[in-house]
């Protein structure tokens, strides 16, 4: 007989191993990719930065305040992404791109700093001091006109003083009708001070506020003065009414102040009548 006939069965250990490694599922050894969340961001506010610094090379009559709105749009396109990617890739598969996060604030923090240079040079730079200048003599000019003709007066001035609320622009557009509407005007003249000029120093007071007019009425404050080695004169005025009051009632608000050197002369005149009494009282006891 054959010899296969004669071979005895024996079990077969193979089956079960190989039966085992089928259940077993195979174990992924590579590591899960994970999306990096601030890259996007980064890109875009790069793209857009840079876009906007051509055009002002380009063009120099583009603002560059622009850019101030580029640090929270950063802001906004960051927590954008960071939720877009959590719900497309879920908590586990992203992480924060830290470099290009800092990168981004970085950029966004310089564009802030160079959109916000204008808007300070518009209300606090050399431009707006020459333009408020400029409307300070403006307002001169049509004072001294009004004025010039009237004999006694030493100086004057006019003061503008804007508000910090006011730009360049409106500035120039600035008149002595709407100066109020944007900051104080004031006006001061002074008289030359002769002898006995209290007595028509309210005239003089009234004559200018004739000669001026109605552009009395855009200044916020009027102040007059006159001061010499024995007298000081000074009339300060407030509001509308007291630009219209006549010259009687204009010298019952000045103030009239003498010098020390008047007061000494009276007392020397008070001693000297003191003396010459005692003289008089002393004298008949003399001759007795």
């Amino acid at each position: 007989m054959n010899d296969t006939m004669n071979t005895p069965n024996t079990p077969d250990t193979d089956a079960p191993a190989a039966e085992e490694n089928a259940l077993v599922a195979p174990v992924n050894t590579e590591k899960r990719r994970k999306r990096r969340v601030g890259t996007i961001t980064m890109g875009v506010t790069m793209i857009f930065v840079g876009v906007m610094l051509l055009i002002g090379l380009v063009n120099p009559s583009f603002s560059m305040s622009m850019l101030k709105y580029v640090a929270p749009a950063v802001l906004v396109l960051l927590g954008a992404e960071l939720i877009i990617s959590y719900f497309a890739f879920g908590r586990e598969d992203i992480r924060f791109d830290f470099v290009s996060v800092l990168i981004t604030l970085f950029i966004g923090g310089a564009a802030l700093l160079i959109g916000i240079i204008p808007f300070f040079a518009d209300y606090y730079g050399p431009e707006r001091y020459i333009a408020s200048r400029a409307v300070q003599e403006q307002i001169e000019d049509s004072i001294y006109e009004d004025i010039s003709g009237i004999d006694g007066i030493s100086s004057f001035e006019v003061s503008v003083d804007f508000s910090a609320a006011v730009n360049e622009e409106q500035v120039k557009n600035v008149t002595l009708e709407n100066v109020g509407t944007y900051g104080r005007c004031t006006l001061s003249v002074g008289f030359f001070c002769d002898e006995g000029f209290d007595e028509e120093f309210a005239d003089k007071c009234r004559e200018v506020l004739d000669a001026i007019g109605d552009k009395a009425d855009g200044f916020d404050r009027i102040d007059f003065d006159a001061q010499n080695d024995m007298l000081y004169c000074a009339l300060n005025l407030r509001d509308r009414i007291q630009y219209r009051l006549p010259a009687e009632r204009l010298k019952e608000l000045a103030s009239f102040a003498y010098t020390e050197e008047d007061d000494v002369e009276e007392e020397d005149n008070e001693e000297g009548d003191v003396s010459e009494g005692l003289g008089e009282i002393v004298s008949p006891i003399a001759e007795e």
